[in-house]
C-alpha cells in the first residue's frame, strides 16, 4: 500500500510540473524570421538574435552605463516602419501572449516605438488577421517589454510584428520578440493587456528559459516538488526496510 501511495504521489507531482512548464512555453525561441528593412550594419542582427531568449543589459562606458552597447540589441536607423515576419515552424494553438523587448535611451537618440501591432497568419504569403496593437509607455525603465495578452487563445504558424518608430526617432532598438503558448495568462495573475513591463520582469541576460508567467506557478512548482520528494523517499524507505 505504501509503495503504491508513493508511486501515486510521484506521478501526481510529475504531471503538475509538466502542467506548469506547459504554461510557460515560449514557442518563438530560436525560430527564424525576416526583417524589413534590415538592421543597421553598426547594430546588426546575427543568427536570429531577436528570438534567442537573451535580453540586453547595461554596458559600462567610463562613468556611465548604456544598454545600446550590448550586442543583444538590434538597431534600426531612422523612422521607417519595421516589419518582422516570424515563422514558428508549425501551427501552434493556445497562443496567449505576444511580447516585444525594446530600449529607450533618448540621450543617445534611441526612442521607444510609437506603436507595435501584431498579426497572425497560416501561410507566409497569405492573409494576416489583425490581433492587437500596443502603445509603449515612456517608463522610467530604459529597457522594457511591451506585452499583449489576448482574451482568447489563438492558433497560427506565422506572426507578423509591425513596429512604428516615433516620428523624431533617430534609432529604434529591439532585443527580443516572444510568443507564449499554454495556459490562459488570466489564470496566473498576468499584467493587464498592453502593459509595459520593467526589465526586472525579464529573464536575466543569457537565460534561454521561458519567461515566468506568474508567482502562483512557482509556488505550485515548489509544492509539487516537495510532494514528489516525500513520495520518492517513502517508496525507497519501503524497499529498504520493508
Amino acid at each position: 500500500m505504501k509503495r503504491a501511495f508513493g508511486s501515486f504521489l510521484f506521478l501526481f507531482a510529475l504531471v503538475g510540473v509538466l502542467s506548469v512548464s506547459a504554461a510557460q512555453n515560449v514557442v518563438s525561441l530560436h525560430k527564424g524570421y525576416t526583417l524589413s528593412p534590415g538592421a543597421s550594419q553598426g547594430y546588426p542582427d546575427e543568427e536570429y538574435e531577436l528570438t534567442n531568449g537573451k535580453y540586453g543589459t547595461p554596458v559600462e562606458n567610463g562613468n556611465a552605463e548604456y544598454y545600446y552597447q550590448d550586442p543583444e540589441y538590434v538597431g534600426f536607423r531612422g523612422n521607417e516602419e519595421i516589419t518582422l515576419l516570424l515563422d514558428l515552424g508549425e501551427s501552434y494553438s493556445s497562443l496567449w501572449t505576444f511580447e516585444v523587448g525594446y530600449l529607450r535611451e533618448e540621450e543617445v537618440g534611441i526612442h521607444a516605438p510609437a506603436r507595435i501591432a501584431f498579426y497572425l497568419g497560416d501561410t507566409e504569403e497569405g492573409d494576416f488577421a489583425f490581433l492587437g496593437e500596443l502603445t509603449p509607455a515612456k517608463t522610467a525603465e530604459k529597457a522594457a517589454v511591451a506585452s499583449l495578452n489576448v482574451s482568447q487563445g489563438q492558433t497560427a504558424r506565422f506572426v507578423k510584428v509591425v513596429i512604428t518608430p516615433e516620428e523624431n526617432a533617430a534609432w529604434t532598438f529591439l532585443d527580443e520578440i516572444s510568443v507564449l503558448q499554454g495556459q490562459n495568462p488570466a489564470t496566473v495573475s498576468p499584467p493587464p493587456s498592453g502593459e509595459d513591463l520593467g526589465r526586472s520582469s525579464v529573464p536575466p541576460h543569457g537565460d534561454t528559459s521561458a519567461p515566468q508567467t506568474g508567482d502562483s506557478n512557482l509556488l505550485l512548482f515548489v509544492l509539487l516538488c516537495g510532494i514528489s520528494a516525500i513520495g520518492t523517499f517513502a517508496l525507497l524507505g519501503r524497499r529498504r526496510f520493508g
